[in-house]
Order: C-alpha cells, then structure tokens, then sequence
C-alpha cells in the first residue's frame, strides 16, 4: 500500500549541499520519509533505532531501490521524479534479488504458522499484485535470478542443512542443483547473472566459492587470505559491475580485508582492519567504502554522499575508503591510502546504517524507513540541517554555519515557535564560538521571544543566557538581569541559585577562580578545568561556593546548551577520565557532609567506578581500604554493589570487577567481612562469592562458600535474615554447581526447588522461571547424552547463564553463532539437540536485535517437535518480539498459549499478565479485571499469585 507523500519542504536541505549527482536529487525527492543530503563535516547523533535497514539494493537501470528492515518490512523505493513508496510485506525473509531488466524483485515472505513463500513483483507495474512462486514449509533464503527464467535460492527442503536448489518459471520444475559435504549458511547473486556466490563450511573453516550456472564445472573456491583462521563470519560486498569482491571477517581484532578480481577469482589486495564493521560497498571503480563506527539513527535517514565532494580528515568514527588501484588488477600491488571521512565525532555509537554503491562517485546509506508523521517531518528536518551545521562549525567553518543558518532563518513562512527557537539557539552556538558574546546573547534572546510551547526549551534558553552572560562576557548586568527577568520557577534551579551567588561574592578570589573554571569547561578545555576544580576543592575546609560548582560540573548543567537540538556534550565523562578532578570528588568525599545534595558516598563511588572502568584495579582497592579504615567518613554504599552484582540481569564489567577484583579479593575482603559482620551481611557476602566464583568457572570457592552459607542459615538468627529472595538465590547456586560438576539429577532437583521458591513469592519472575523450567527440561531429557550436553552447556555458558550473569555484548553472541554452527555440524545424529540449538540461535539473534532472523529460528524450533519446556520458552521469546513489532494481538494469543501449557506458576503467572496487556494494547479488552478473572477461572491460580496479578495489574495499567 503507497505511503504518504514526504512533505514537499525536503527539497530545502538540497539547497544546503554542495550539488549532488542526479541520482542524488533524485532520492531526494523520494517518498520514504526524510532523505538527508550529507556535505562534508557531518554529525550525527547515536541511539539504537529499532527497524533499521539490514538489506538495500539498486535495481540495475537505478530507477528502483529495494530496502528490508530487521522488522521484516520490504519496500520498493521509486526513485523518479514523481515516485513514491510501496510495501510489499512486513514478513519478509532473507533476500531480494533484482532481474537483469530491472523488471522484476525477488523475495521470500514468511508469515506466521504459514509455510515459507518465494515471491516475485513487477514495481514498474502497479497493477501486477506480487505471485507466490513456490511455497513449501521447508526454510527458504537468498533468491537469485541465474537468468530470465531460473531462480536458485537456499533450503532445508528434503534435509535438515541448507542447500542450493533450482526452480524453472517455465516449467514449474524444481530440483537440489548442489548439496554440499556441509550446510550452505549464505549465498549471493554476482551482478551480471549467471554467477552466485556461497559460504560453506568446509575444511573446518568458512569458505567462499563461486559457481557459474550456466556451466557444468564445480563450484570454485576462493582462496583465503593468508593467515586467515576466523570462524566469524564473512562480510562480503560486490562492485555493482560484478567485477571487484571485498571480503572481511565479522569481528573486533586485527583480520584482513581481502580484494577480489572475480574475472581472475584471486586476491590482488588486502589490507589489516581494526574495529568492528557492520556494512561494506565495492564502488564500480573499485574502491571499497566500510562503515567503521557510524551511526545513523534519527528516523528515516537515507544519506546519499558524493564521494569525490567530500573532505578528508582524521576521525576514528568514519566512513573509510580504500582504492586499491583498480587500474592494476592482475598484479600484487600495495595499498594506496586511506581517506576518513568525517561523518561523526561521536563517544558512543550502538549500529551502523547499510551500505550500497551506486556508482563510481555515489553511495547510499540507509538506516530507517519507519512512517513520520508530516506534522514533524519538518522539524526534523530542521534539527537534522542544524546538526550538519554544527558539526561544520565545530570544524572551524564558522562563517558557512552562519550562512546555512541564515538561509534557514529566511525561508519564507517556515519559522513557528519551535523551528525559530531551534534556529536562534544554534545561532547562539555558533557565535559563542567565535567569541561574539554580544550577538549570542542577542540569538538567544530571539530564542526566548519564539516562545516555544516546551517548558524545558524555554529553560535551557534562560539557563544559556545566564550563562553566556556572566562565564562568557562576565557582564554581571547582563546575568542580574536574566535572574529578574526569567520565570521565578526557574530561579530556584541550581545554577541560578548558584549564579547568583557568585554575583553575590564577586569580585572576591573563590568567586573569580571558579567564573574561570567555569569558562574553560564551556570552551572544552577540560585539563584546565580539572586542575582549576581541583585547587579550588583540595583545601581544609571547600566552601558551599566550590562544593556546589563541583556538582554542577559532575551533573552537566553547566555545559553548553546543545540541548536546543536534542545531544549533550558529553563532558562530564571526559571530565571524570583527569586525575585532577578525581582528586578534587575525593577531597569533597572525604568530608562528612557535602552540604549540596551529593552524599560522600556517592562522589567516593563514583572514582570508584572511573577507575574500574579503565582497569585500575589497585588504586580501586586502596581507595576502598581507605574507605573502610576510616572512622570519621560515610562509607560508600557497598551493600548496593553487591545487591546490584547478585541480579540475574547483564552486569557493566566494571561491577563484576567491583566485586570479584575488589571487594573479594585481598586486601579488602577482611575489611569487608567485619563491615558486614552481622547475620544478614554475611549471607550477602558469601551469595557474592558464590555467584563470582560461578562466573570464573572456578566450584572450589563456589562449594566452599556455600556450604558456609548453608550453615550459617541453620543458625536462628541467620534464619530470621533469610528473605525469599536469599533462600531461592541459594538454591539456584546449588543447582548450578551440581550442573557444572555434570551431576544431572540434582541440578533438575534443584532447580526445581528454586521454582517452589518462586512460587511461594508472586512477583514478575519472568524470565527466571521459564529459563529454569527449560534447564529441567534440557537435563532430564539429554542426561543420557552427557558428551554433547556438556557441549551445549558449555555453549550456553559462554554467553553468560541467563540467571546468572547474562551478556548482550555482539562479539561474544557472533562468536556464539558460529559455534553452534559448528555444534550442529558435529552432532547430526543427536535429533534431540537441535531444538535447543536453533532455540539458542533464535535468543542471539534477538539479543543482536535481528528479530526476523531470531522469528526464523523459533519457527524451526516448533517444527523439530520441542520439549515441552523448550517450547513454551521460545514461545516467551516469539511473544516478546511479536510486541517489539507492534504485532499486540499474536502476543496476547501466544502469551496465553503459554499461560494454558502445564508448567509451574512462576512462568504462567507472568505470562498470564503480560497476555492481558498485550491485549488491552490490541484493543481486544477494555475490562483487564473481568479479562483476570475469566482466565483465572479456566486454569486454577494460587490465592498467593491471583493477588499480586491483581495488584500489578492495577500498577501496570496506572490504577
């Protein structure tokens, strides 16, 4: 069904950039939300957006561009003057593959409980629906047109690996063109026809191979680059010509990237990579292009770069190009250079956007294609010039952010309140970084008459006035009369408050010397701040004046006001990195009483953190014997940490290190132990030392400790201690110890009485439960098996156990991947494994944020005919995923599917509770207490469990 029409103001942004190609001007005319033309000096911000593009192709007469989600949802792209947006599926599997006429879209679609379907659309042709092809129950993946009338695509059909098959359009027939010695995991079509490319795990390594369709020879093999032993996966990209192949093992480490003639079928470049890389594109001339730390995440982004056009620099998050001089192909030749181009300064990044070439001189970057209301289409485009802007100002070119922003503010009848407030403050910024105090003031002003209906806008332009005004032009009229001019609510904020009483002590020393702390922490000279603060702290007795501009400092509220376009500068946390400002929070957290809102503790906790954070494990210790030593200080909140770190949920690596390097390692751990001498201290202790030395894969320590614990709680006192949550903590730890020593039915005992735990205490248990209840499940079932159950726990392990110390890092869940791929390889005879293998698939996939790909999983879990207790946790899995895509109505279903099996009240419960919400969100009840009730009625709940379900309801739902 066509979108919306983008509103027509995009055309705007065009005037911004340098002049694009054709096809450039194109896009920007298209139909699939906001298309962004990025120039040089470019920023953007950094989040994770949830449908971001997986998938972008070019049709190959470049009137089409076909784009896929990781929601599923495929789109055709008209990139004609008058086009526009059509969807063909929100369910798309993996793959689209363009005909040789550019006529025809390839693609597989796979809706729920329905059978894989290979599809083909004609987007020139609006009238010609799209026509199932083959539809089968088997997988279906990567359809490639080999000519006008043959379609090879990979399959499971008539096996459980994957292989190349062959479907004839004109005679319907169908047959296995190739089944190799192991699975093929990818396939790609050569630009040109005729020719695909495949992985295959042979020769216990990934192995690329190129077959010819239209010839009878084998499959030939790609050699690999010399000292190439990853078992990550490829990255591959292929010039739009089908001439050049690049090729780059998924990772984090130093690994080759390889250039491939593919007329020669060898290597003729290569080059080391550092850093993970998500997307890659071969240009028509050669030159590869990686996305190396980008991230492009406001909604519907579709960057188009003219490659010659833009500016080179140093920049460590970069789109980078690699010419390995195309003009030698055919000789070993070395490389010519690396140009960065700076497309982000960011400190954080969470994805990267797709990568397609266009030609010699274009590329394309896509991240999201979700709808954006025209209401703020144009705002966002706003912020998204301003951003381009800044980003050139902080680049020095002051006098072109002047002009861009002029030529914005001019636009006829486009300034409402909230585009003229945004515009004035990014005026403001860019004069306060020439220096022209006057002229800041002055856009700020203008900001504040826009009168923006955000009440935070509104304050962050007085608050950047009182600023400007007093640590930039140090005009004490100015800043007074800002504090009598603003809203009195905002008097009172702290920066005003202490504003005013530098004001108040001015011109004495205290107040001077922290105006120009102040001053270069607004310039971003964070050295100087740093030691400014620390000689202005690091005295007997720092006054409520410093205490507080110290505060300020750790709080960002006296940063320069980029808020105006949605991004702080993150300074503070550069900022706590100098040794000088640690210095002057430890000072401040020596004392008893801060006096400003920040506990001791909590400045002492924070350099704390720092230090783990950057591996400085012994200073670490010797600020925390420090801290328990001390008699006359408020200790830091260690009983938090270790409360924090005994979570089942993923720990930061500085908090496993707090407690496993820190708090339990000598010299600290006697200090700590008479902290926490008292019964209920001790018990925290030791699950501490428990739940470290189950992580380090280290069960003497483990045994050790609880056999103490269990001791211990045999006393009265101890007992009376003991909540819930210690006593199922303890059993659980049990289990996991009898299970790492393979000792299968105590573990399932024990986990067993960890769910008995659960169910006495009602509450969101969820997870917990269903990842225990498939433990039973998987030990009672595979115990027989003990070689390859201890393989797929070790596995399982490696990812961090779910209820113990689970991880959501993308290295490790890639690495994962593959050895299940290679588990699933070896164990072909073991049919009840290969539930749980696609099962654990299906949960990285997930964790990876690939929801389609971790739907395909768990449909191959159903179909391989699951434990019961497999089954309703990949069902768990499939109902959440259903709720991230909006998809309320086959949640709710699923959730009461669940609700429905026979498992113990800890999964049902929850379950039952997330089911009513799901469908309240679907418009399905509008009565969640008689909804409660009628399904209490049909499967009995425990009186415990019916009156916290209707107490979290309540909550849930607001009252």
């Amino acid at each position: 069904m066509p979108a919306s029409p983008v509103a027509e103001p995009a055309r705007t942004l065009s005037d911004l950039a340098f002049g694009f190609p054709a096809i450039a001007r194109r896009l920007l005319r298209g139909r699939w939300g906001a298309v962004l033309l990025l120039a040089a000096f470019v920023s953007l911000p950094a989040c994770y957006d949830p449908n971001s593009i997986e998938k972008i192709a070019l049709s190959p007469d470049a009137r089409f561009a076909a784009v896929v989600t990781s929601d599923g949802e495929l789109g055709v792209i008209d990139l004609g003057p008058a086009g526009d947006k059509v969807i063909y599926t929100r369910m798309a599997g993996r793959g689209i593959d363009w005909s040789g006429d550019s006529r025809r879209l390839l693609f597989v679609e796979k809706l729920p409980d329905e059978p894989y379907r290979l599809q083909v659309v004609q987007p020139g042709d609006r009238k010609t629906p799209a026509r199932t092809l083959l539809s089968q129950p088997d997988w279906i993946a990567d359809p490639i047109w080999l000519d006008e009338n043959q379609i090879a695509f990979l399959s499971t059909r008539e096996g459980t690996d994957a292989n190349l098959w062959v479907f004839d359009l004109r005679t319907g027939e169908l047959h296995k063109r190739m089944d190799r010695p192991q699975e093929i995991s990818q396939a790609w079509s050569v630009p040109g026809g005729g020719q695909v490319l495949f992985q295959c795990l042979e020769r216990g390594l990934p192995q690329l191979w190129l077959w010819e369709a239209s010839r009878a020879d084998e499959p030939r093999l790609l050699p690999r680059a010399e000292g190439d032993v990853s078992l990550e996966q490829r990255l591959v990209a292929i010039a739009p010509d089908g001439r050049g192949l690049a090729v780059l093992p998924r990772g984090t480490g130093p690994r080759p990237l390889l250039y491939y003639d593919l007329r020669m079928e060898r290597p003729i470049a290569s080059h080391t990579i550092v850093g993970p890389v998500e997307s890659m594109a071969v240009l028509g001339d050669g030159r590869i292009a990686l996305a190396q730390n980008l991230s492009l995440t406001d909604g519907s982004l579709r960057p188009v770069l003219d490659l010659p056009r833009l500016l080179t620099t140093e920049a460590e998050n970069a789109i980078i190009l690699w010419n390995p001089d195309p003009g030698l192909f055919g000789k070993e030749i070395e490389l010519t250079g690396w140009a960065n181009l700076p497309l982000t300064q960011l400190e954080r990044f969470e994805r990267q956007g797709a990568l397609m070439a266009v030609n010699t001189n274009v590329l394309m970057l896509a991240d999201d294609i979700e709808s954006i209301a025209e209401g703020n289409l144009f705002i966002r485009r706003t912020e998204d010039a301003i951003f381009m802007i800044l980003a050139q100002a902080r680049n020095g070119h002051l006098e072109m952010a002047r002009e861009a922003l002029r030529r914005l503010w001019d636009l006829p009848g486009a300034n409402g309140p909230e585009r003229a407030y945004l515009l004035a403050m990014a005026r403001a910024q860019v004069e306060r970084m020439s220096g022209d105090w006057d002229e800041a003031l002055r856009w700020i002003e203008e900001a504040i008459a826009a009168e923006p209906d955000s009440y935070p806008m509104l304050e962050t332009a007085w608050m950047e006035y009182l600023a400007v005004a007093w640590f930039g032009a140090g005009d004490t009229q100015r800043a007074g009369w800002a504090l009598r001019q603003m809203p009195a609510e905002m008097r009172s904020t702290p920066l005003a408050v202490w504003v005013s009483a530098l004001i108040d002590a001015w011109p004495g020393e205290e107040a001077r010397a922290w105006t120009g702390i102040i001053r270069d922490l607004r310039a971003h000279d964070l050295p100087a701040a740093a030691r400014g603060a620390q000689r202005a702290i690091h005295r007997d007795a720092p006054t409520t004046l410093a205490l507080t501009g110290l505060e300020l400092m750790l709080n960002g509220e006296i940063e320069p006001a980029a808020t105006a376009v949605g991004v702080q500068w993150l300074t503070t946390e550069r900022l706590m990195e100098r040794l000088e400002f640690q210095q002057a929070m430890l000072t401040a957290g020596r004392l008893e009483e801060t006096g400003v809102g920040l506990p001791p503790s909590d400045l002492r906790t924070l350099v704390l953190s720092q230090w783990l954070r950057r591996g400085d494990v012994r200073a670490a210790q010797q600020l925390v014997q420090e801290d328990l030593s001390a008699t006359a200080t408020t200790n830091m909140d260690y009983s938090e940490i270790l409360l924090s770190f005994l979570e089942p949920e993923e720990q930061e690596p500085w908090m496993e290190r707090a407690v496993s390097d820190v708090l339990l390692a000598e010299p600290v751990a006697p200090a700590l132990r008479r902290l926490f001498s008292d019964p209920a201290g001790r018990l925290m202790t030791l699950q501490a030392r428990i739940k470290a030395s189950l992580i380090a894969g280290d069960m003497a320590p483990a045994v050790e400790a609880l056999e103490e614990a269990v001791l211990l709680i045999s006393q009265p006192e101890a007992r009376q201690a003991a909540d819930a949550d210690v006593l199922f903590r303890l059993t659980l730890y049990q289990a996991k110890v009898n299970e790492r020593q393979g000792e299968w039915e105590a573990a399932a005992e024990g986990y067993r009485a960890a769910l008995r735990w659960m169910a006495r205490d009602a509450r969101a248990w969820q997870p917990t439960g269903s990842e225990l209840a498939l433990s039973i499940g998987l030990l009672v079932h595979a115990r027989d098996d003990r070689e390859l159950l201890q393989s797929y726990l070790r596995i399982q392990r490696g990812l961090g156990d779910p209820v113990i110390n689970p991880t959501h890092d993308a290295a490790t869940l890639r690495a994962a991947l593959d050895n299940l791929r290679t588990l699933r390889q070896f164990s072909t005879d073991a049919a009840w494994l290969a539930p749980y293998l696609a099962y654990c698939e299906a949960i990285i996939w997930s964790l990876l944020r690939y929801p389609m790909q971790a739907l395909e999983s768990i449909e191959e879990v159903k179909r391989l005919d699951p434990d019961p207790t497999l089954l309703q946790r990949a069902l768990l899995e499939e109902a959440a995923i259903r709720e991230h895509l909006g998809q309320f109505a086959l949640a709710a279903r699923i959730y009461e599917r669940i609700y429905r099996m026979e498992l113990p009240i800890a999964v049902r419960g929850p379950a039952l509770l997330s089911g009513i919400v799901a469908e309240i969100s679907a418009g399905l009840t509008d009565l969640p207490g008689d909804r409660l009730d009628e399904l209490a009625a049909e499967v009995p709940i425990p009186p415990n469990w019916l009156r916290w379900l209707r107490l979290q309801l309540a909550a849930d739902l607001g009252g």
